[in-house]
């Protein structure tokens, strides 16, 4: 260890030791400033890494309602749209079989009804599509399709109760084809159904990103905290060392052993007390 005369100052010691400005005033706090500091720079780290998993975990939450919400919000008025359109059939075949028009009516409103429900569906799922669906657009322009004509040419006929025309007029009729419409609904379902796999895949992925990239901040965080730490109590165990050291020589009687300062704290305090007082002794 390098020796310092009892006149040196502490910074003359530090400079000597080859150490910067900043890190040299650091060094001079008290120890309860460089003990506080010790422990916030853990605590600092594990504030950091708990915040960025939760803001990772919140936003993968965040990604798996939102996939979800668009699997409950979507694929299940499609298969109302399914049930409907189908329903829309047996009203239809319903009307004509009825036994007098005084049931018809209620038929029509029914139908009516069905229209508007189907209506409404569409209406929701368009506004729930983040990107267009082929197969959604062609039913759509299927069931608008069927609509002029059902209300135009096979309406009128249920109305007169003629079961076999109905039927002839469903059979030559392309758009009144239901498992046509079905199979378009089934279609764009599976395609949401992709399209929601596909979000809940993308989310699990960029969660395991992001609890790595958390993972890795803790390794160096806690690496920076600990060297922080070993300066710290390092040097403080070196400067006690130090005084140890003078204090067991002057037990013995030799007061030629003199005491480092190596920082303005508490133990180079006692450190240049000590010295003036082994010069004061000899």
């Amino acid at each position: 260890m390098t020796t310092y005369p009892a006149s040196g100052s502490v910074a003359d010691a530090s400079a000597q030791r080859g150490e910067a400005g900043g890190r040299r005033h650091f060094h001079d706090r008290r120890l309860s400033l460089k003990l506080f500091a010790v422990v916030g720079s853990f605590m600092l780290v594990f504030a950091v890494v708990l915040g960025l998993a939760a803001s990772s975990l919140v936003r993968f939450n965040n990604q798996e309602n939102a996939a979800a919400s668009r699997s409950k919000d979507v694929l299940i008025p499609m298969v109302e749209a399914r049930a409907t359109q189908i329903q829309d059939a047996l009203i239809l075949r319903r009307m004509a079989m009825a036994p007098n028009d005084s049931k018809r009516p209620s038929e029509l409103q029914a139908l009516a009804a069905s229209t508007t429900h189907m209506n409404q569906i569409i209406t929701q799922v368009d506004a729930q599509l983040t990107l267009p669906i082929a197969e959604w657009d062609s039913f759509k322009s299927a069931w608008n399709k069927w609509v002029v004509i059902r209300d135009g040419q096979v309406v009128p006929l249920d109305k007169t109760g003629n079961v076999a025309a109905v039927d002839a007029a469903i059979a030559r009729l392309p758009e009144a084809a239901t498992d046509t419409r079905t199979s378009l609904i089934t279609a764009a379902s599976n395609v949401v159904s992709s399209r929601v796999n596909a979000d809940f895949t993308a989310a699990g992925a960029e969660n395991q990103r992001n609890l790595l990239w958390v993972a890795l901040i803790l390794v160096v965080g806690i690496s920076l905290a600990f060297w922080f730490a070993r300066s710290v109590i390092g040097r403080a165990t070196l400067a006690v060392a130090g005084l140890r050291r003078s204090l067991e020589a002057m037990a013995k009687g030799d007061l030629t052993v003199p005491v480092q300062a190596l920082s303005r704290d508490e133990i180079g305090a006692m450190a240049l007390s000590l010295t003036k007082t082994q010069e004061s002794l000899r």
